[in-house]
Parts: structure tokens; C-alpha cells; sequence
């Protein structure tokens, strides 16, 4: 796996694709095809309304990536 040494500038990019929920810049991806998705979480809004259980949890993140 290689390593990165990235700009602010960079770390900022991420940041903001993570957050928009959009798929990471190619030059960022996994080599082999694999593909990983973040989901930003709003903390408050997270405590706020917790989830009754791990499967709706999962279920509301597998909604949030179909678009």
C-alpha cells in the first residue's frame, strides 16, 4: 500500500469530498478496485436522535450512499 504525504490543500479536498459524500479522487483510491465510503456524521444531530438499533443505523448509511 503506499503511503502520502499530502498538502493542506489536499487534506482540505478530502475533507470536503468525505463531508459531500462524494467518492474519493482516483489518485486517493485503493489500488486492486477496492472502493471505501465515508459518511459524515452530524455529532449533535447524532446524540440528538440516536439510533434504536445497529441495523437502521446501517440500513439509513446504505439510503445515504444510493443517493
Amino acid at each position: 500500500m503506499a503511503a502520502y504525504e499530502l498538502s493542506d490543500a489536499e487534506k482540505r479536498d478530502l475533507t470536503q469530498h468525505i463531508q459531500q459524500g462524494k467518492p474519493l479522487p482516483e489518485k486517493y483510491r485503493a489500488e486492486g478496485g477496492a472502493v471505501y465510503r465515508f459518511v459524515y456524521v452530524d455529532q449533535p444531530g447524532f446524540e440528538r436522535n440516536p439510533p434504536k438499533k445497529f441495523a437502521g443505523l446501517a440500513a439509513s448509511f446504505a439510503e445515504f450512499q444510493k443517493g
